[in-house]
């Protein structure tokens, strides 16, 4: 009657344990990036919400009047005539990591990249 296991037996539960971990590594990574492209949508959605609220609270445009830091875009004030646009770029301190392409993708199909804000004499007239 055997007592142990054998040294052929102790290696192939290690090559099967390598394996595993070999297919579960990536899909974890690929999970995370998930969750920091979500987060950065959703953090620039609140962003040209805080504007759009500050703008219609207070009739200034600032787009500093937020908490929300946008690692994956950038945005750009203007007014030309009475005119004020808040423009959404693709861009950012971490543009080109796969978490931003996957963030910047999903703004795109949304609609959230260019101009988010438009307002002209006051009136909020595209958002």
């Amino acid at each position: 009657m055997k007592s142990a296991f054998t040294m052929i037996e102790l290696i192939f539960v290690i090559v099967i344990i390598g394996i595993l971990a070999s297919v579960a590594i990536p899909k974890l990574s690929a999970t995370r990036d998930d969750a920091k492209a979500g987060q950065e949508l959703t953090d620039l959605s609140v962003y040209i919400e805080d504007i759009t609220s500050h703008y219609m609270g207070s009739g200034l445009m600032d787009k500093n009047h937020t908490n929300v830091s946008l690692h994956c875009f950038e945005s750009a004030t203007s007014e030309v005539n009475g005119t004020i646009t808040l423009t959404i770029t693709l861009g950012g301190d971490d543009d080109g990591k796969e978490y931003c392409n996957r963030a910047q993708n999903q703004a795109i199909a949304h609609n959230m990249v260019g101009n988010n804000l438009v307002i002209v004499g006051g009136a909020l007239l595209d958002h």
